[in-house]
């Protein structure tokens, strides 16, 4: 009986091990994919610390709600496909931007939609 306890303990510190592995890559995943998109608008926007402090916290309050499971990536990708014209292919990490040609009038341009 003590080799099983002895088992079962070490099953459980396993698992611990498991568990704390995972959310350290979670959290460095995390860390990764904010550091970019905000070095990416800090550089080659210009967005400066208002704009990226209001990005960061709306980019936070989702990647909580996903990890949540109180929204779905999949929709989220549809809103963006159907409102922006973008598409993001999982298999391929391309993503494409469905509304290219300049004369397409659900372009969009700095709020304002291409006129027809």
């Amino acid at each position: 009986m003590d080799k099983r306890a002895n088992k079962l303990k070490q099953l459980r510190r396993d698992e611990e091990a498991v568990k704390k592995i995972k959310n350290e890559g979670t959290k460095e995943a995390i860390n990764i994919l904010q550091i970019i998109p905000a070095y990416v608008l800090a550089t080659k926007f210009d967005f400066g610390n208002i704009r990226l402090s209001r990005f960061l916290y709306q980019y936070n309050r989702y990647v909580k709600l996903i990890l949540q499971d109180s929204t779905d990536l999949d929709k989220m990708a549809k809103e963006m496909e159907h409102d922006k014209g973008i598409r993001f292919d999982g298999l391929t990490g391309d993503i494409i931007n469905l509304w290219q040609d300049e004369n397409d009038p659900r372009r969009v341009i700095r709020g304002e939609r291409k006129k027809k």
